[in-house]
């Protein structure tokens, strides 16, 4: 038996997807093809000092990897078809829908062979099956897979977890109340003297303006106030369904 072995490859928790040990193959290939290629813009014009136009060579950004090896399975021993010796090779040019996800990622398998080891996404994959039993069962098949490479994620360069929205009027030091706080349409139920951001936010309606709407949130709200924490230009004017937190104080 080969000692060359393709697993299947969980890229997120980079490990193998299950305890099966994979697929160890047949026949060890007889070599390993490995392409290099620069990745960047290409074709891009730059303009010379003689006020012509010009190309100039391509910007790299970065390099990607491909692998390419030919396999054999044969099962001519078992005389079990030998399609269900590649199929776990074929199953990885299938979407991975385990996650969920609407958009489903690609398969990564791990290729391993003495102490050369490659991870990467089926990028093609071609099976000839080129000998069969007396009773019409396939018996030998050629594999030519190749492989673009993937990367272990980096920890320490992992995009940070997304920040929550920053609530209106959140530059001007205030804060938003809970999403649950509800009240009467047109009002504010907010106590005098409450702490900011302890009120439901306010809505204006069609024609409101400012001080309309500081009149009605009770006494002690300067409306010149909650114009400005607000980011209000025009507190005579209000587009309607503009949001405001009237629950700013006079100091």
């Amino acid at each position: 038996m080969g000692t060359a072995n393709i697993t299947e490859w969980d890229p997120v928790a980079w490990q193998a997807v299950d305890n099966s040990g994979g697929l160890t193959v047949d026949f060890d290939p007889a070599s390993l093809q490995l392409t290099y290629t620069p990745t960047g813009v290409t074709g891009a014009n730059a303009v010379i000092t003689s006020g012509t136009w010009s190309k100039f060579a391509a910007q790299q950004t970065g390099q990607s990897t491909t692998l390419g090896v030919d396999l054999t399975f044969d099962t001519t021993a078992t005389g079990t078809p030998v399609t269900d010796r590649t199929q776990p090779i074929v199953a990885l040019t299938l979407p991975d829908v385990s996650r969920g996800s609407a958009a489903p990622a690609r398969r990564v398998a791990r290729f391993s062979w003495g102490g050369f080891v490659f991870f990467g996404a089926v990028q093609t994959l071609t099976q000839t099956i080129d000998f069969f039993s007396a009773t019409g069962i396939p018996l030998r098949a050629s594999v030519k897979m190749t492989l673009s490479d993937v990367k272990q994620p980096d920890p320490a360069g992992a995009r940070p977890a997304q920040a929550a929205p920053v609530p209106f009027g959140a530059a001007a030091g205030i804060s938003a109340a809970p999403a649950t706080a509800t009240a009467p349409s047109g009002t504010t139920a907010a106590a005098t003297g409450a702490p900011v951001g302890t009120t439901p936010l306010t809505l204006s309606q069609a024609g409101d303006s400012v001080q309309a709407i500081a009149a009605r949130s009770g006494a002690g709200v300067s409306w010149k106030t909650i114009a400005a924490a607000n980011g209000i230009d025009n507190p005579r004017l209000l587009p309607p369904g503009t949001i405001l937190d009237p629950s700013v104080r006079t100091p």
